[in-house]
């Protein structure tokens, strides 16, 4: 049947990786065998599922929060650029009128002379 590929590897056993790959029977697929460990409880399999589904579950949460968060932020975002956009327009004018109104304002005499 089965043969552990060891120091004489033969057709189809290949080390990779620390494991160890098993050699297959004629027209068959290798099988995977791990040679630093030993096969795993099925307790422990159930309990590390169930810290991967805790980690996802978290990992959703903080990306829904996250997402809120930057939504917020480009709303406030968008709201200060107009803002910006019409303090500069705001100065614009002022300075426009202080360009007509200067050669004007000089020749004036101040209302106390």
């Amino acid at each position: 049947m089965y043969q552990v590929a060891s120091r004489n590897l033969g057709p189809g056993a290949v080390f990779q990786n620390k494991r160890q790959y098993i050699s297959p029977p004629p027209g068959g697929e290798p099988h995977l065998y791990n040679v630093m460990k030993e096969p795993m409880e099925l307790k422990e399999l159930k309990a590390q599922v169930a810290e991967l589904q805790a980690q996802a579950a978290f990992q959703d949460d903080t990306i829904a929060a996250l997402d809120e968060a930057i939504a917020a932020q480009q709303q406030e975002i968008l709201l200060l650029r107009r803002q910006v956009e019409l303090l500069k327009q705001r100065q614009d004018e002022i300075a426009a009128g202080q360009e007509e109104g200067g050669a004007d304002a000089a020749a004036e005499k101040p209302p106390h002379y």
